[in-house]
């Protein structure tokens, strides 16, 4: 049977894993070093996790705030804002 997966070392590196049998019942083992890649998910994820505080704290204000784009278009408007504005 045909496999793939991810696996933690001891040593802390992520390795993605592709075992294969063949007909004749040799094994093919593939072992990629995706250490780099886990690092860079994490370091979105908590990016993305910031993000969303600071946007709930923006959005929780009890004054109106907004944030316009370069060519002066609304990127983000809070709650009070658009109370205060309809």
């Amino acid at each position: 049977p045909n496999s793939a997966y991810e696996r933690l070392n001891a040593d802390g590196r992520w390795y993605q894993v592709y075992d294969m049998r063949t007909d004749d019942g040799t094994f093919i083992g593939v072992r990629v070093d995706i250490t780099d890649i886990k690092v860079r998910e994490k370091a979105l994820r908590d990016s993305m996790r910031q993000i969303d505080l600071y946007r709930h704290v923006m959005d929780e204000l009890p004054v109106a705030a907004f944030i316009k784009a370069d060519d002066l278009s609304m990127e983000f408007v809070n709650k009070a804002w658009c109370a205060l504005t309809g």
